[in-house]
């Protein structure tokens, strides 16, 4: 995930390049494991230190 520095001493993700990354890797995850997705129950997404992105439940 490339990161972002608006200016110095701070550093941010794109919350949209972190969503695209996983999927990628979750598409990849489920072709090596020879799985579907309706194989899968729950997953999880964590990112370093105190980052968080608001999530509507509706549209995703």
């Amino acid at each position: 995930v490339n990161q972002i520095y608006p200016q110095q001493g701070w550093n941010e993700i794109d919350p949209e390049d972190v969503w695209t990354k996983f999927q990628s890797v979750f598409k990849l995850a489920l072709e090596n494991a020879d799985a579907d997705v309706s194989d899968v129950k729950v997953f999880g997404l964590s990112t370093q230190r105190g980052s968080f992105v608001t999530w509507d439940k509706r549209t995703g």
